[in-house]
């Protein structure tokens, strides 16, 4: 994607109508612009692999009706924001199989690195627990 591209500002239907779309690369929607994600190194792709096990074990242990993904699912957090955490559990119906977006978020994992902590635990967290927040309860 150009910078040119990366600066057009956009909504969330826009983006996901299209700009997810794309079959190159990660991107997020933050207040209407698309972000580039960086590649991961092994140690972060190792982690978020962990996670997404252990959260598929707990799931499936409970009982209860969610399902585990990992990144390249999309939280929509309103009109204009639109994250990619690196993995999640999504509740109540179920998930369309050729869907990008986690309707229901319930559990939202990031693995944070050095050069993404500062935003993944301030702006991004505060975003996301916003969005959990209005997701309804599965107990």
């Amino acid at each position: 994607m150009s910078d040119a591209a990366a600066k057009r500002t956009m909504n969330v239907h826009e983006f996901t109508g299209g700009a997810m779309r794309q079959d190159t690369g990660r991107h997020e929607l933050v207040p209407g612009e698309i972000l580039s994600m960086a590649p991961k190194r092994a140690q972060h792709n190792r982690f978020k692999g962990e996670v997404y096990v252990a959260l598929r074990a707990a799931l499936l242990a409970s009982g209860v009706d969610c399902a585990a993904s990992t990144n390249g699912m999309t939280v929509v957090v309103d009109d204009d924001t639109a994250r990619g955490p690196d993995a999640l559990a999504s509740g109540g119906k179920p998930i369309h199989l050729d869907t990008r977006i986690a309707d229901a978020p319930i559990i939202v994992v990031e693995v944070t690195s050095p050069s993404s902590e500062r935003d993944d635990t301030g702006r991004k967290l505060t975003e996301i627990l916003g969005r959990l927040d209005q997701a309804p309860s599965h107990r």
